[in-house]
């Protein structure tokens, strides 16, 4: 079996506006905290989205700084991706950039340490990456599935995400046989 990313840990200079902008913006809860004792009893945060994972999300108190390229949250559905993106909005984030992969619709924005944030949904298709354009959240869930079909139709790699999903399952049988 091919290990599955679980959670994230970030170090924070301010561990409560991280923990506010994730729980706020994100929906996150906080699931645990207290104090690290191998690193003099710097605080640490617990936060979770699932009842099934105690955390998803880690923050500490650190003076670290470290290179990230992006967090990246799933959601259901459009109505959810329309919330957390007013959500963002109204809270006034940087980088503020909604986004059609043709495979994933993406709202993009900057957490207040500067950490690259995604919020996402899958579509039921699939076209290589990277592959992108402007989303525009104000179209309704059929105008903005018939928008991005008809930008990505006539891609030579367009297919149904259930047919991209049997190769790779397919695919990955073959390496753990």
């Amino acid at each position: 079996m091919i290990p599955q990313l679980t959670h994230i840990g970030l170090f924070t200079k301010d561990i409560e506006v991280l923990e506010k902008f994730y729980t706020e913006i994100i929906g996150l809860k906080v699931t645990d905290r207290g104090l690290l004792a191998r690193m003099n009893n710097t605080p640490i945060v617990f936060l979770s989205g699932s009842e099934h994972s105690h955390h998803q999300l880690v923050l500490a108190v650190g003076e670290s700084v470290t290179v990230m390229q992006q967090l990246s949250f799933r959601v259901q559905d459009l109505s959810e991706l329309r919330s957390v993106a007013k959500r963002a909005s109204d809270y006034g984030v940087e980088g503020f950039r909604p986004w059609d992969h043709g495979n994933a619709w993406s709202v993009y924005f900057f957490d207040p340490q500067g950490n690259l944030v995604e919020v996402y949904m899958d579509t039921i298709y699939h076209v290589a990456q990277p592959h992108g354009r402007p989303l525009d959240l104000s179209l309704t869930d059929l105008e903005l599935q018939k928008h991005t079909f008809d930008a990505i139709k006539h891609d030579p790699t367009f297919c149904y995400m259930e047919e991209w999903q049997a190769r790779t399952r397919e695919q990955l049988n073959d390496h753990t046989n």
